[in-house]
């Protein structure tokens, strides 16, 4: 299958939807390209176990699930090619789409048409800053000691001394829910920073203290505990505390959504590119970019590989349907 070929799709992101929507290509016996960046930018492929997959009752990794779905594509080899370490930089749209994705293994520039684009570029989390780098945190993270995602991995929480890093609403509300989850306790750490900024938090403030939840302003300057399956903690005034597990309560660093605002798309208040209910990426007027589907975390705050995967089928079928 030449580079040159015009393909049904592209699918620009390799994470578990991206890849479900090129094995969607494939069964309706389309051609398609997965462009994918690389794995350090696929935000699930650090997550430990994920328990929302069905037929995994026991949970699975992100690892695992990427690589399923790597390996379901070869299959298809025919009709659906995969290409590793290819950043998409730009897309232009006439009578096909124009693809330009710039190759880490050397081959510079490379061009792609297609009739169709599904953008399944996702997000990329905030991390806390302890001496000046993210990095500390990381090995918590890919170890499973620390969490982003509260409706993922709140459950695995009932029961223990939880720690939410972070700061004003999004962290209040990310502690009342883990008492909900029935965590043993929550301790917020603001990593240095004021709870509110607005002074006038004051029932925020109230309730936190009803349900029980301690805050700690001190700004962290160490992690501790990871031999032992503990999330430690070290504070500037040299105290430390252990906690079983941690959440990250500080938002999106960012959205990916710079492709689709370069065709038109339009994004919601927070930044998530606007879709009708079949992924369609909505222009300011709130019509259709013709061929042009936005699917998974880059859609929504859902934040759910299963709704993901929906993403991919509609989007895949709306095509087939009416654009292919």
């Amino acid at each position: 299958m030449p580079d040159e070929e015009i393909y049904d799709f592209i699918i620009v992101g390799g994470g578990p939807v991206g890849l479900h929507a090129g094995l969607k290509a494939a069964l309706l016996n389309h051609t398609a390209l997965v462009l994918d960046k690389g794995r350090k930018w696929c935000r699930i492929w650090f997550v430990p176990r994920v328990d929302n997959i069905p037929t995994h009752p026991d949970g699975i990794s992100g690892r695992e699930l990427v690589k399923l779905g790597r390996e379901a594509l070869e299959k298809y080899g025919h009709k659906v090619q995969l290409k590793d370490l290819f950043e998409v930089v730009q897309i232009e749209k006439d009578d096909v789409f124009k693809i330009k994705a710039m190759s880490e293994r050397g081959k510079g520039l490379v061009e792609f048409k297609s009739r169709a684009v599904i953008l399944a570029t996702g997000i990329i989390d905030n991390q806390p800053i302890i001496n000046g780098s993210i990095r500390p945190i990381l090995p918590y993270a890919n170890k499973g000691l620390v969490h982003y995602c509260l409706f993922c991995d709140g459950h695995m929480m009932t029961g223990q001394d939880v720690a939410v890093i972070g700061h004003g609403e999004f962290a209040a509300n990310t502690a009342f829910d883990l008492t909900f989850f029935e965590a043993k306790s929550v301790t917020i750490l603001t990593n240095g920073k004021e709870m509110f900024e607005d002074k006038n938090q004051d029932v925020l403030s109230s309730k936190l203290s009803e349900s029980g939840v301690e805050i700690v302003k001190e700004e962290i300057t160490g992690l501790f505990g990871l031999d032992k399956n503990l999330f430690g903690i070290e504070f500037q005034d040299g105290f430390k505390k252990e906690f079983d597990s941690g959440m990250v309560a500080l938002g999106l660093f960012r959205i990916n959504n710079d492709l689709a605002v370069s065709l038109g798309g339009q994004l919601d208040e927070d930044g998530y590119v606007v879709t009708d209910e079949d992924c369609r990426v909505l222009d300011g007027s709130g019509s259709p970019v013709k061929g042009l589907y936005a699917v998974g975390d880059v859609r929504n705050d859902w934040n759910q590989i299963t709704i993901g995967f929906g993403d991919a089928e509609r989007a895949v079928i709306h095509a087939y349907s009416y654009y292919l």
